[in-house]
């Protein structure tokens, strides 16, 4: 949006420009909307809380995950079922029902995902 108004500014000029930017700018702002955390518990012993976020527009969901000791934020993905967020290289959180799975390195095809329930 920044270059789009960069461009208006230079066709307009900039006194012009000022005056229906403003309103602009106040129509794209969105807000981040967030739900309670969930806890669950993995069948190895880990704890996670989740706290599930979306834009006010509702243009991106995402998850922020805190587990050993970290604290992970991972974009939504695609999904058949369910839904998933990933950072497409190492952290993968999939969603089913009150049924999680982790899989702490998405790459390694060798490594096992996490099942987890909520607490």
């Amino acid at each position: 949006m920044k270059i789009k108004l960069a461009i208006l500014t230079i066709i307009l000029g900039a006194t012009t420009i000022s005056s229906f930017a403003k309103p602009i700018a106040k129509a794209l702002s969105v807000n981040i909307v967030g739900e309670s955390p969930a806890q669950y518990q993995c069948d190895n012993g880990t704890k996670i809380i989740a706290t599930y976020y979306q834009l006010s527009d509702k243009s991106l969901q995402f998850v922020k995950l805190k587990l050993d000791k970290k604290e992970v934020t991972l974009p939504e993905a695609l999904a058949a079922s369910g839904a998933r967020y990933s950072d497409g290289y190492q952290f993968e959180w999939w969603i089913k029902g009150k049924n999680a799975t982790l899989n702490k390195n998405v790459s390694d095809k060798n490594q096992k995902a996490i099942e987890c329930g909520v607490k």
